[in-house]
């Protein structure tokens, strides 16, 4: 097993810290100065974050698209693709249905391989970490077509416990998602292997499954404005929710679709909360 380290790095703190930074070092570059830039970056207030190595996952190999996530001390892997056998990318993808858990809390931690096996294989979809229900799993694929299951995996005195989620409206692999509070939404991905990129958004309150008198349910919210696209990437801030970049796909002649390149690079912004319920274009 590796020996955890720990190394750690100086983040900038505010937006308004890197505008200072960056007028600074265009002031200092243009007089020819250069000892007082490194002043200007000790003197910005920082964040102390200490990132711990954790042992590789045990069969040696690596996992595209896997659900991963933490419920409690415990990392949870689940699913996943890859190509084990040589030459890579040349022979049959492998699709997983195991269930792999690193308990941080333990005095060495190791990773274990559980008796306990996803219903199917499972990969590229959109996994979230909620702070108490656990590791939540949206969508993906499972090397024959897309998928529209959503549940949820935890770890309850040692046990993984599977609860199912409302299914998506439409099967999704490829999206992007974020958690707002107790408000998932999934952007974007692509309904059926080889079709089009998918402009839709769906939230999940999931508030409601506690609920007497709702019952929970997917909700369809207003397209991505710019288009449809697959693998693009996704945060939240103070309740907006943030959709950046993705691979848009167009008609290849042969009845499928392919990847544009160069890749997108917009910026998008969007309020789950807001009656205006619509995007704002950042970039």
């Amino acid at each position: 097993m590796n020996t955890p380290s720990i190394r750690r790095h100086r983040i900038i703190e505010s937006p308004a810290s890197i505008l200072r930074l960056l007028l600074a070092t265009i002031t200092i570059l243009a007089l020819g100065g250069t000892t007082a830039l490194a002043d200007t970056v000790i003197a910005d207030p920082v964040l102390e974050i200490d990132f711990d190595s954790t042992p590789p996952l045990p069969d040696g190999e690596g996992l595209a698209g896997a659900i991963a996530g933490r419920s409690g001390a415990t990392i949870i892997i689940a699913g996943g693709a890859n190509f084990p056998d040589e030459p890579r990318w040349e022979t049959a993808k492998v699709w997983h249905d195991a269930v792999m858990v690193l308990d941080l809390s333990a005095d060495a931690p190791a990773w274990t391989t559980l008796a306990d096996r996803l219903p199917r294989p499972v990969a590229y979809g959109v996994s979230l970490t909620h702070p108490t229900r656990g590791v939540i799993s949206i969508g993906g694929s499972d090397g024959r077509g897309h998928l529209d299951d959503a549940f949820v995996l935890a770890i309850e005195d040692g046990d993984l416990v599977r609860s199912p989620l409302p299914r998506l409206p439409t099967p999704l692999a490829y999206a992007a998602g974020v958690l707002v509070g107790d408000v998932v939404v999934v952007m974007g991905g692509q309904a059926t292997p080889g079709g089009p990129a998918s402009d839709a958004v769906f939230t999940l309150d999931l508030s409601t499954l506690d609920s007497s008198t709702e019952d929970p349910t997917w909700r369809t919210r207003p397209a991505i404005p710019t288009g449809g696209r697959i693998l693009p990437v996704a945060a939240t801030h103070q309740g907006e929710v943030f959709l950046f970049s993705g691979v848009a796909l167009e008609a290849d002649g042969e009845g499928g679709f392919q990847r544009i390149a160069p890749y997108l690079t917009e910026a998008l912004a969007f309020d789950p909360a807001s009656d205006s319920d619509s995007w704002r274009v950042l970039t």
